[in-house]
Parts: C-alpha cells; structure tokens; sequence
C-alpha cells in the first residue's frame, strides 16, 4: 500500500525529472540567501515568459477566482513550465498572493512536489510570518492554507522533509497532529527523533497521553545520541508529561497511571520528574501515596530541594498538620538557599497565617494574633515596607534578629 501512494504521488506530481527539483533547489536557495543576507537576487532566478506574465496578472486581480479557473485548464505540462517562476517571484513580491497561489496551486492530483511547497512555506515562515501571520482573505487563513496545502496526505514516504513535518506542526492544531501522526504511522513514514519529540510534545499540550507515550516510545527506539532516556530533552518532555498523570485503581492496586509505563520504557525519573509525581499525589488528596512517593525519591538518592519541601508543605497546611509543618520549616531553616527562597518563605508564611489567624481559637486575643502573624513576619522579612505604609503600631519593637530580606508581593 505504501510503494502504491508513493508512486502515485510521484506520477501525478507537477515535477518528475531530477533536473526540474534540481533546478528548483538552486534557484531557491538563492532566493532564501539572498534575502537572508540582504542582497539583490541574482539572475540564476528564473524570470516570466510572456505567458507567465499574463498568468501574473490574473493572480494579481483576482487569484482565487479567474486564476483559478484558468489554472485548472492548463495542461501538467504547461503548469510545470510556469509554477516555479511564479512561485519565486511572488516569494519575493507579495507574500500575500503567495498564499492565494499555493491554495490554487495545490488542489487536485495535479500539485507541485511537497519539497516545493514545504520550501515556500518555510521561507514565508521565517521572513514573512509577523505580516502574514493574521492575514485572512474570507475564511482562509495563514494557518488553513498551510494545513491544507500541507496536508499529510500529500507526504512522500520515502525521504520525507522532517523540517516540513515540524513546520506543519508548529503551526497545527490538535486535530492536525493526530491526523499526521496517525498518517506516518499507517505509512510507517521515516521519523527523526526530533520529529518524534515534537509529536510527544504536542499530544503532551493537548492532553493525548496514549499518542505523547506513543511518541517518546518512537523517540527511545531510533536510540539516536542526545534523544536517549537519560537526555535533557527527553527527560524535560517527561517532566511535563508526568503533569497530566492522574492515579487510577486496577488489580495491582492504587497507583498512577502515567509514571509506569515511563518506568517500563526504562526511562529513570530524575529529581525534577519525581517533584512532579510528589505533586501529583498531594493534589488529589493522597497523602500516603505521596509520602509513599518520597521514599521512593530518597531511595533513588535524590535529594529534596525547594520544590519538595513546597510540595511537602502544602500538603502539610491543607491536612492541617501543623506539627509536620513546625518540623519542614525547622529543617528548611537548616539551609541558606533553601532558606531564602522566595516561594518557601510565601508559602511558610502563609502556613502560619492559616494556624494562627483563619483557624484561630474563638477565644484567642485578636492582638495576640496580630503580633504572633507580626512577629512571624519578622523573622522572615525586612519591617521598614511595614512602617513606610504605616501599618505597624507605634509602640510596637521588632524582636532582635529580624529578617533583612525584601518581602514579596504576597507577604505584604
């Protein structure tokens, strides 16, 4: 089936010589390191025949209609002979019309090679997209003519432009990903690693767990340097992806349901995935899954860091466990970055806050209160933002020892 596509794709493409897709890969290469350099264009572009000229002028009035329509008419042959001298001059002239004539260009079996039409919309892509980026003409947009004139259906099998494939993805949608995704699989169409982290990061935005497994499944099999289980990348994309994990109950017992297929792929969480799996467990309320989760995390020698303790302590606060939080923010004290970070004094703060005055004993004097939140304060933050609003009494004398450190938005 896929030798069938293939060789029905090349017999009804615009261009089937060599010396065609030669000629056109010269001529554009000129035409991107020309404008890339800011020079003049050479006179290797080619330029309009007369009948090209009156083609031109049916496109500048009216692209979509009388164009078309004589487009349709031509012969493959004498759509071959001007496609290409077109297709560079109103690169170059009028990005705008551009899109309108690879619209009309790309309809029917009868279509420019998609190395050609990849090519136009990379150069549009990098030079042009902040002006045609929001060009709509009716209800085409930037966006639809590239998805259509790009559809994956129009793919070649064999020696597939992995930089049109991510084009085509950056600007998609959710529907067009799966659709290509599902296109290269059916065909089992050659895919580069990076191609397979850009699907893995998509379905990953998009909510598709199965198809972001499935893609990391794809990445960790070509086994390519920098794309293997333990790589920044790979290991960055887990990390996000281990944010849609949810925990579900089958016949082993409670557990996760993304984390172990991670583990059976041999992918080893770092410390940064693990603090998302910690959070995980604590945001649905599990607080033994996710001790149960710590202690996994210091089996594997990770050390807790900021975002452990944060995660530790929110737990600790919405479980109203306010022994546990005296003891994290005892060992946080301990140590000098950890000391001073600003999302673990907030939340530290906010901790006290919520024993000390929202829980407050109905019988605990509210001066008491204050002071106690007061002093808290001090121990945490500089008191001058304090006085320079006006806020403290003018009785009152910070305890020895008080913080320096500028307070955050949310302390004050």
């Amino acid at each position: 089936m896929s030798a069938y596509i293939e060789a029905r794709m090349r017999m009804t493409a615009l261009y089937t010589r060599q010396t065609s897709l030669s000629q056109w890969r010269d001529a554009y290469r000129n035409v991107f390191s020309n404008k890339f350099h800011g020079r003049e264009t050479e006179a290797t572009v080619p330029k309009l025949t007369e009948d090209g000229q009156v083609l031109l002028r049916k496109i500048q009035s009216d692209c979509l209609g009388d164009f078309r329509d004589v487009w349709r008419g031509l012969d493959r042959t004498i759509k071959a002979t001007h496609w290409q001298r077109l297709a560079l001059w109103l690169l170059q002239t009028s990005p705008q019309l551009m899109l309108e004539f690879l619209l009309v260009t790309s309809e029917g079996l009868e279509r420019p090679n998609f190395h050609m039409i990849e090519s136009c919309f990379n150069y549009l892509d990098y030079f042009h997209f902040d002006k045609i980026g929001n060009w709509r003409n009716g209800s085409h947009t930037y966006q639809s003519v590239l998805q259509t004139c790009m559809d994956p259906e129009t793919w070649p099998i064999l020696l597939l432009s992995q930089k049109g494939v991510q084009l085509y993805l950056n600007r998609g949608n959710c529907e067009t990903a799966t659709r290509a995704f599902d296109t290269m699989l059916h065909r089992q169409t050659q895919m580069s690693p990076e191609t397979a982290l850009m699907f893995m990061r998509d379905f990953t935005e998009y909510g598709d767990v199965d198809r972001a497994l499935m893609a990391l499944s794809l990445v960790l099999q070509l086994k390519q340097p920098g794309f293997t289980r333990d790589s920044v990348g790979v290991m960055r994309h887990c990390c996000k992806l281990l944010t849609l994990d949810s925990v579900e109950d089958n016949a082993r017992g409670r557990n996760f349901r993304i984390l172990p297929r991670l583990l059976e792929m041999g992918v080893r969480p770092d410390r940064d995935m693990m603090n998302v799996v910690l959070s995980n467990a604590f945001k649905i309320r599990d607080s033994q899954l996710g001790h149960d989760m710590l202690e996994f995390m210091k089996g594997q020698g990770h050390e807790m860091d900021s975002y452990t303790y944060l995660a530790l302590l929110v737990d600790a606060v919405e479980r109203g466990d306010r022994e546990h939080v005296e003891g994290l923010v005892a060992e946080i004290s301990r140590h000098e970055k950890l000391r001073m970070n600003e999302f673990l004094l907030n939340k530290i703060f906010h901790a006290h806050y919520v024993f000390t005055a929202k829980r407050m004993d109905p019988h605990a004097d509210p001066g008491e209160v204050f002071y106690s939140v007061l002093d808290m304060y001090n121990r945490l933050h500089d008191i001058t933002p304090l006085r320079e609003l006006s806020i403290l009494p003018s009785h009152y004398t910070p305890p020895s020892g008080s913080a320096n450190t500028p307070p955050t938005l949310i302390s004050l």
